[in-house]
């Protein structure tokens, strides 16, 4: 019964490579990292939009539309 024992942790542990582990886990950090990246570039840039039509709808809010502001001062 002494023969089956383990005789290091290591059995334990997945039998694929060390460096083949790092590349996997590598390769997946780079595909989060780059999938996160993304997503806020891509948030950023509607962030922008947003603001340059906000812009853009308060340069516009001033201009008289077909004269409506000044109909008044015309007639009198």
């Amino acid at each position: 019964m002494g023969r089956l024992k383990i005789k290091s942790n290591r059995a334990l542990v997945s039998t694929l490579e060390i460096g083949l582990n790092k590349k996997l886990i590598d390769t997946y950090r780079v595909k989060l990292f780059s999938k996160i990246k993304a997503s806020f570039e891509t948030e950023k840039e509607f962030l922008l939009k947003e603001d340059i039509e906000i812009k853009e709808w308060l340069k516009n809010i001033f201009k008289p539309i077909n004269n409506i502001y000044f109909e008044n001062n015309i007639r009198a």
